[in-house]
């Protein structure tokens, strides 16, 4: 390009010196041809430039929230009640100059936990800390159903009706996984397998990590949709308490919760979990959809007491939640045993991501604005003992406004 404007501002150039030997007729001639090659150039740079920017995207939200807890009784700060103000804030950047490679990374508000990048609104307004929340290339190395994914990124399993029991929606893991999907009309197969590394030991070589392996098939014909998933998850080498576990005992209630750790914090049981995900909708309008789901997992590792568990529950909502109108009522019953997950992924919205927990939820959401929604938590939130005793409830109502980009 540079090339050819060069020669021909030249030539206008010359033909305004030599003006005298070339008429009006062809000076206006060279002018034009000028401008034209400019306009042809400059477009052809814009096409250019936007195919590059077509490459990336970026993506988030931001989010607050008002909460409010009560406790069956006093706690070690002297309350029975909590008020809180939460934000979120993430941000994600994603890099695919072809269709079988891309690059992404996210920042995330929040503490340096997995399970969670809420932030307290407390410090008298002081600056808060951002993380390095994803990091990850992504490539399909045959077929567009294949995907191999290794850094930090999402989670690839299928979680039946969303659901967060054994894995929150904020923990990205770190590793390698290999999911397929393939699609055979209204039928199709779906999969992942991954290893996860859980810790990184200086001093030890043999560091922990998680094998997961998922299979899945999908039927969709006329409005209706139903999923199904097997998984099962090992922990290897894992005998030290993971810094993120909530494992230990709670001076406030005198009895120890979440997994089961000795006095030298090792793990008592291992981790090998089996665990099934199913969830089935029916469409009958595009503001009328049902959704069943359900999910049980167990702790099949040798000597395991409290190994299960369960959520099940049910949504009436819309086909999307996107535009204004659209709308989801959702109601969940959780159990989950003290040793029937690893805590330091399970959902940490719920009695601060313990596991030994029970839980009703109602939730109502709504779009408010394109990609804006506002949505109610109510949950009632209790500890189950050795021996099946509930006590220490916890009542929550959360109010949440969320803006996606």
């Amino acid at each position: 390009m540079l090339k050819k404007l060069f020669f021909l501002l030249m030539v206008v150039f010359f033909s305004c010196m030599l003006s005298a030997e070339i008429s009006t007729e062809e000076r206006e001639k060279l002018k034009n041809e000028l401008k034209d090659e400019i306009k042809k150039e400059l477009k052809e740079d814009l096409k250019k430039e936007k195919n590059i920017l077509d490459m990336f995207s970026l993506n988030g939200k931001i989010k607050t929230r008002y909460e409010f807890e009560k406790k069956a009784k006093i706690d070690r700060s002297g309350h029975d009640t909590r008020h809180r103000g939460v934000f979120e804030a993430k941000l994600g950047f994603v890099f695919r100059p072809v269709d079988y490679f891309k690059a992404g990374f996210g920042l995330a508000s929040g503490a340096e936990t997995p399970v969670s990048s809420n932030e307290t609104m407390k410090g008298q307004a002081s600056s808060k800390p951002i993380f390095l929340d994803l990091a990850y290339i992504e490539v399909h190395p045959y077929y567009k159903w294949i995907s191999l994914l290794t850094g930090k990124f999402r989670n690839p399993l299928f979680k039946a009706g969303g659901s967060q029991m054994v894995w929150d929606n904020d923990v990205n893991p770190e590793g390698v996984a290999l999911s397929f999907k393939y699609d055979f009309g209204q039928f199709n197969l779906f999969g992942s397998g991954a290893l996860h590394i859980l810790e990184e030991f200086k001093v030890e070589p043999d560091d922990p990590f998680m094998a997961v392996l998922q299979l899945g098939a999908g039927l969709n014909i006329s409005g209706v949709k139903f999923n199904v998933a097997v998984s099962y998850s090992d922990t290897i080498n894992l005998e030290k308490k993971l810094t993120q576990s909530r494992a230990g005992s709670d001076s406030d209630y005198s009895y120890s919760y979440s997994n089961s750790v000795s006095l030298d914090d090792k793990y008592v049981y291992d981790y090998n979990v089996l665990g099934v995900d199913a969830d089935f909708s029916y469409t009958a309008h595009k503001y009328f959809m049902i959704t069943l789901f359900g999910q049980f997992y167990s702790n099949v590792a040798k000597d395991v007491e409290e190994r299960y568990a369960y959520i099940y529950g049910i949504k009436i909502s819309s086909e999307k939640m996107k535009k204004p109108g659209d709308y989801c009522f959702e109601f969940r019953s959780r159990h989950v045993d003290r040793d029937a997950y690893l805590d330091s992924f399970t959902d940490g919205t719920f009695y601060y991501g313990r596991t030994g927990i029970v839980s009703y939820d109602l939730a109502v959401k709504a779009a408010v604005w394109n990609d804006v929604t506002f949505d109610v938590l109510y949950s009632r939130q209790m500890l189950k003992t050795t021996g099946g005793v509930y006590n220490q409830p916890i009542d929550s109502v959360q109010l949440n406004f969320e803006v996606k980009f």
